[in-house]
């Protein structure tokens, strides 16, 4: 990507950025309890939606979750996941 253009898209997302915390703060001002209740449903959807890519990255792994194990006869590479680990958490 050209510097140039680089800079104009860095420009152009940290002015969006300041715009949309301009934004929220005068929601949080107005509407706290709505405000908090937003950001609470954004957090749980985040969640979620990260919690359904750990379970995507296992099952591509071969995690069999019914028996909490990785398939014993994945071939060498599948099994190793290519880099990727279940987080342990």
């Amino acid at each position: 990507m050209d510097a140039r253009v680089a800079g104009l898209l860095l420009d152009l997302l940290s002015r969006r950025i300041e715009l949309v915390e301009t934004a929220l703060e005068g929601l949080r001002l107005q509407y706290p309890g709505y405000a908090e209740e937003l950001e609470r449903r954004f957090i749980r959807r985040t969640t979620l939606r990260l919690e359904e890519r750990e379970y995507t990255a296992m099952r591509e792994d071969g995690f069999d979750r019914r028996r909490g194990l990785y398939h014993l006869d994945a071939k060498p590479d599948e099994a190793a996941g290519h880099g990727r680990r279940p987080s342990t958490s």
